[in-house]
């Protein structure tokens, strides 16, 4: 199959890891990708295979720029076309309108946009982030299909003890301390600033912790509220090191003893999951898709939105029994090896591929009914 990829997300984020992860395995599976992406974008200078046709463009709505990038798609010859990212989608949305070839679009956000209704199809990484696209931009629910992002796993036969040992002697960390690590942009939606203060509410016989937080504030943005604040009174007890944006974050978790997620909004997170697949226990809100993936108690762990003092509590627990943090760590790394490897999401993509084009292909999950 020759498919079209349109990424409108230049630097590194969950989409531009999750396009990557999709991307490598569809060119593993044996498929063509002819790949547009803003200029001196992370996704290009990071593949990590080859093969794969490369068009740089601002995705501009501009006319002769839209036919531009057309045209260049029309001639390499596409069998469907694949957009992320809002201003991909207002590319698709023109192709999806102008030619035969389908148009489909991921869901990585949850925005009010009513193209999205008329996209041949929409693929959406969580329950959630379904139920919005059809309540919202009217996406018909028969048009929805879930397919959850993939995670690269460490190669079977990993260390993790030499992984833990590897990524703490880059951070700076001894093995002694207690580490609690997050790994986001410092803004407002994820929400850093909640973490600092579930720090400060942790009981003065428990010790110091170390949180380390992976992420710089995006450009052109003042901090977060409250985070300055927050940042002076956890540091009065606490070690904080802010590591700021790193290509190498997913191996960096393995360095964390819990993964802090306190994110207000999120469709399909990707660096919890790369926490587990290192075997580092998860802690979180119950957003995106995230309570459809961890067993509370057995997988992860998860604390009601908002609940700064139970995600305290429930901290302090678990900084007082190692051996429980090892063994739910240890089945979250099956549970994400189980079920959401890079080749599950390539055969999900592709069987909506196929629904879409109208070829012969393995049954598609049913179509998303309302949840309660």
């Amino acid at each position: 199959m020759r498919i079209a990829h349109l990424v409108s997300h230049d630097g590194l984020n969950g989409v531009a890891t999750s396009c990557r992860t999709l991307i490598e395995a569809q060119r593993t599976a044996g498929h063509d990708i002819f790949l547009v992406v803003l200029p001196q974008s992370w996704l290009a200078a990071n593949l990590g295979i080859a093969g794969i046709v490369l068009l740089e463009s601002a995705l501009k709505t501009r006319p002769r720029e839209i036919v531009r990038v057309g045209l260049a798609i029309r001639n390499w010859g596409c069998d469907v076309i694949h957009c992320h990212g809002s201003r991909a989608n207002k590319f698709g949305i023109v192709y999806r309108f102008a030619g035969p070839v389908p148009v489909v679009a991921t869901a990585h956000a949850a925005l009010f946009q009513l193209p999205w209704r008329w996209f041949s199809a929409v693929i959406a990484p969580s329950r959630a982030t379904a139920d919005y696209h059809a309540r919202v931009n009217w996406v018909p629910r028969r048009h929805i299909h879930l397919v959850p992002n993939g995670i690269c796993m460490p190669p079977p036969g990993s260390d993790f003890s030499q992984k833990r040992a590897q990524a703490r002697r880059a951070l700076g960390l001894n093995d002694a301390e207690f580490v609690i690590g997050t790994v986001g942009d410092l803004c407002e939606r994820k929400n850093q600033a909640d973490l600092l203060r579930a720090a400060a509410l942790l009981p003065a016989d428990l010790g110091p912790v170390t949180l380390v937080f992976i992420g710089s504030p995006p450009q052109d943005r003042e901090p977060m509220e409250g985070w300055n604040e927050a940042l002076a009174q956890a540091s009065t007890r606490h070690r904080v090191i802010l590591a700021g944006q790193r290509g190498d974050a997913a191996a960096l978790t393995a360095a964390f003893d819990l993964f802090g997620f306190v994110s207000r909004m999120e469709q399909g997170p990707i660096a919890p999951l790369e926490a587990m697949s290192n075997g580092v226990p998860v802690l979180t809100w119950p957003v995106g898709n995230l309570p459809e993936i961890i067993d509370h108690g057995r997988t992860g762990f998860l604390v009601g939105q908002g609940d700064v003092e139970g995600f305290a509590r429930l901290v302090t627990e678990l900084a007082r029994d190692r051996e429980r943090l090892r063994r739910v760590g240890e089945n979250g790394r099956l549970e994400i090896a189980a079920t959401l490897s890079p080749q599950a999401m390539q055969r999900g993509t592709e069987a909506v591929y196929r629904a879409v084009i109208g070829s012969r292909a393995p049954a598609l999950p049913a179509p998303l009914r309302q949840t309660p």
